[in-house]
């Protein structure tokens, strides 16, 4: 049997690999998903149009499962397709099939008289934006006295400039800080989606993975610093540039606004906030994204300090509006367990307190030292009980991702705004897939573990929000010119943690936990 695994294993990579070859530049692979070995799209060039092919160990003796994306086919066409191909497999069955899939699926959709070009869908959809235009201009023009009507160039209102340029004057203008910036975009999914504008990934689509957040720039709505907009393509709102007339830059608006809450006594608060995503928040105050949104900061490692009251206030005084009404108060970890990674990690933390002596009374002790892989609010026993038993009904799912998960790997330091420095993260897409699979485990539970990308680091100094920063900047580079790296973690336990519970002192316990799972 393993002769015959391992015989189709080969068979699926020579396959993959002759699909590449074949369709230079429009495939895209992930490996070890789930029941899947592969998971093979194709997206052809010049077509609205994603074919998912997910394979599992068996295939082709078993054939694959398929899945259709694009805006032009509706649900029954895409059903249709999807069939038509789905009975193609099964009779190819033992051969490889992912080419001539492909092949079957341009026939039908021209036999169809479906048109999935890209350029055509474009200019469609322009098109019939521009018959509307029209038809109210016409209307507009009927009512206007020949008088007034006068010289159209005159009327014509200024180019705008597009969200493309403002993405690159961020990206490249160093006299701003892009933790500060956020993006409204259009989700075709749940609609206007609001995230950080460090959580997204600027390069071709094309070619990141499903683990990397990246949108067409079409279909950005608008920029804010921080609670204030910048940009806004509705609005023709352009106090970036000004070039639609506003006359103020970017550098204006920014002090405009920064002017505006000083009188309202909040800026230093705000301006003090480090990037946290909603998934990333770990009780040592630390940030994140794609844990893919709206950033808060959640002070599990001080929430024993002040009562529920007083955190509730503390979340009041964050930058943006829309903060969730119910804080998380657990968190699912993955504790760091290697004793010599723990031993380099509390060198970093001696070497950067011999550079930094502020950051002293601010490091994160050894006992305290993981990864957050999620966020959760758990109000009694009840929801307490219905957590656990949902990661224990979960454990042999959970322990067959995690044994297929390579180590994490720690290496290089970064901050956020200074008040969190962190350790980053080498890892896996078998990771990713694992981290997916726990927030979908909470989720189908009734639990909220918010909306936000992941992005995995481990916190070593956290410095809390009262607490004054003399120095405007801090130099890590001397790690990072580094390649050696801090140590490595496997995927050997999965916590399920109450925050605001480490022990202090000489402690070696790690926080309290509803739920614990070693490996």
């Amino acid at each position: 049997m393993a002769g015959v695994c391992e015989g189709l294993k080969d068979l699926q990579e020579k396959e993959i690999e002759k699909v590449k070859s074949s369709l230079d530049g429009q495939v895209r692979v992930i490996s070890g998903i789930g029941d899947f070995t592969n998971v093979v799209t194709i997206h052809p060039d010049g077509l609205d149009l994603h074919c998912k092919f997910q394979l599992t160990e068996s295939y082709p003796q078993t054939p694959p499962t398929i899945s259709i994306r694009s805006s032009v086919l509706n649900s029954d066409q895409t059903a249709s397709l999807i069939s038509s191909l789905q009975t193609e497999a099964t009779s190819k069955v033992g051969q490889m099939m992912l080419v001539d899939l492909m092949t079957s699926c341009k026939r039908w959709l021209f036999e169809n008289d479906v048109d999935v070009c890209a350029s055509t869908v474009a200019e469609k959809s322009k098109h019939k934006k521009g018959n509307g235009k029209s038809k109210q201009g016409n209307n507009k023009e009927k009512i206007k006295p020949e008088n007034e009507i006068g010289d159209k160039s005159s009327k014509k209102k200024p180019p705008m400039r597009t969200a493309a340029d403002v993405i690159k004057r961020l990206q490249w203008d160093k006299a701003f800080d892009k933790e500060n910036f956020w993006i409204g975009y259009l989700d075709r999914i749940v609609g206007l989606v609001e995230k950080k504008f460090t959580a997204f990934t600027w390069g071709d689509i094309a070619a990141v993975d499903y683990c990397t957040l990246a949108i067409p720039q079409h279909r950005i709505q608008y920029f804010k610093y921080f609670t204030e907009k910048v940009w806004d393509k509705n609005e023709r709102l352009d106090n970036v540039f000004g070039s639609t007339g506003s006359k103020l830059t970017l550098i204006e608006a920014i002090k405009k606004y920064e002017d505006k809450q000083k009188e309202l006594g909040e800026v230093e608060e705000k301006k003090n906030i480090p990037e946290v995503d909603v998934n990333e928040n770990h009780e040592d105050g630390a940030a994140g994204s794609e844990m893919e949104d709206e950033t808060e900061i959640y002070d599990e490692f001080e929430e024993n300090e002040c009562s529920n009251d007083e955190a509730d206030e503390q979340i009041n005084d964050l930058s943006k509006p829309e903060i969730h009404k119910k804080r998380p108060n657990f968190f699912v970890a993955l504790q760091i367990t290697d004793t010599n990674t723990i031993e380099k990690l509390l060198d970093v933390q001696n070497q950067v307190i011999k550079w930094y002596p502020s950051y002293t009374d601010h490091k994160i002790p050894a006992n305290g030292f993981h990864l957050t892989l999620s966020v959760l609010k758990l109000e009694n026993t009840s929801d307490n009980q219905a957590c656990f038993d949902a990661m224990n009904q979960a454990k042999s799912k959970l322990e067959k991702l995690a044994r297929n998960t390579e180590p994490l790997i720690l290496q290089d330091l970064d901050h956020f705004s200074r008040r969190v420095i962190y350790a980053k993260v080498k890892y896996s897409q078998q990771f990713l897939a694992l981290v997916d699979e726990i927030r979908d485990i909470l989720i189908n539970a009734g639990f909220d573990v918010g909306s936000s990308s992941f992005k995995p680091h481990l916190t070593l100094f956290n410095v809390r929000r009262s607490v004054c920063l003399e120095r405007k900047d801090i130099l890590l580079n001397a790690f990072n010119d580094s390649d050696c790296p801090f140590g490595s973690q496997a995927i050997d336990n999965i916590q399920v943690c109450r925050m605001g519970t480490l022990p202090k002192g000489d402690s070696t316990e790690f926080y309290e936990n509803i739920f614990r799972f070693d490996m």
